[in-house]
């Protein structure tokens, strides 16, 4: 069920002699370009981003070599940071139900993958730490906080029960120091959340035809968040018209993206020297690097949908697609939906 790796790109040697000197700046430098190889094939990018090659890009190496250098010349494993693995969608359209199943397991080994990748060319390894953000905004979403609650054990069980060495979990749990949920969210904009009238006023530029790639982006993103918030809401017994419902998830998606915003501005100070990743697609030189979590599939993520497998391997779609296909059910070792298989 493991995600298949690319080998690396040839003209590069990966035997230990390179990892002998790793205070040299040319083989830092060597084996950043090699680390940034074996991710770049799998990032999540903006579909409008511009000549972006596929296997290597040095727009989009920039920004993040640097860091992954220094921890090479400190002869330190790499540290990388991706908010993910929130908890599972609340509309039973897209998932089987609020458990984490093969979805996040095939995604939690590829991940685990990537590292042991990483460790080829490397001597000193990689870790990544799953930022779960599913607490950040549980009560905007829809999610029970008991849900999250249970997910976020179940995640922890699976690295667990696979070995899956390089990966370590963190969430606004840790930091609550027995303060609430909503005392703890509140904590979490004060410090670190930006104003939400800001933001407002910057998708209203975008969507006047600003050309600052910031208002643009914020208009981008307020866009893409409503139409999620829409798709995603649990739809039953629901007394809302169309217009209600788009009215609210409006509302709604300004302060997701605040609270998203001030997570990875939390993240930032918590985890300073980490290369920060993102399931979100990026654009061409972006700060964070957008990664697939399943191979190169669509955009999805494991906790929007199901794991379908093919004969061309496996697939991430909603849970209603795939019923649509008349896609088998495969169970787990507990009788519970794991994926299907068509």
């Amino acid at each position: 069920m493991e995600a298949k790796l690319i080998n690396h790109v040839a003209g590069y040697s990966h035997s230990k002699s390179e990892n002998r000197n790793p205070n040299s700046t040319s083989n830092s430098v060597n084996i950043s370009r090699q680390i940034l190889e074996i991710l770049m094939p799998y990032r999540r990018l903006i579909s409008t981003a511009e000549c972006c090659d596929v296997s290597f890009c040095n727009q989009c190496a920039s920004h993040h070599a640097g860091k992954i250098q220094r921890f090479i010349e400190d002869q330190a494993p790499i540290t990388f940071a991706l908010p993910a693995f929130p908890s599972k969608s609340p509309n039973l359209s897209k998932v089987f139900s609020a458990r984490p199943d093969q979805a996040e397991k095939m995604a939690l080994r590829f991940l685990n993958r990537l590292c042991q990748e990483i460790g080829e060319v490397y001597s000193f390894g990689a870790n990544i730490i799953l930022c779960s953000d599913g607490r950040v905004f549980s009560d905007l979403i829809g999610m029970q906080e008991s849900d999250v609650t249970d997910y976020q054990e179940i995640i922890a069980e699976m690295i667990r029960e696979d070995g899956l060495d390089h990966l370590t979990l963190f969430s606004l749990d840790e930091v609550s120091h027995g303060k609430s949920f909503d005392e703890v969210r509140a904590w979490l904009l004060e410090h670190f959340g930006s104003s939400l009238a800001d933001f407002k006023a910057s998708v209203v530029r975008g969507g006047a035809g600003s050309n600052e790639s910031s208002d643009l982006e914020a208009h981008r993103m307020y866009c893409g968040i409503t139409r999620f918030l829409v798709d995603d809401m649990d739809r039953t017994n629901i007394n809302m018209t169309k217009n209600q419902i788009q009215k609210d998830c409006k509302t709604r998606a300004a302060k997701v993206i605040q609270r998203s915003n001030a997570w990875s501005e939390f993240i930032g100070e918590k985890f300073p020297n980490a290369v920060r990743l993102s399931i979100h697609p990026q654009s061409c030189g972006a700060k964070k690097l957008g990664i697939h979590l399943i191979g190169t599939e669509a955009w999805m993520t494991p906790w929007h949908g199901v794991l379908v497998e093919t004969d061309g391997g496996f697939r991430l779609m909603k849970r209603w697609q795939a019923e649509e296909l008349s896609a088998k059910l495969i169970l787990d070792h507990q009788s519970r939906p794991s994926h299907f298989k068509l």
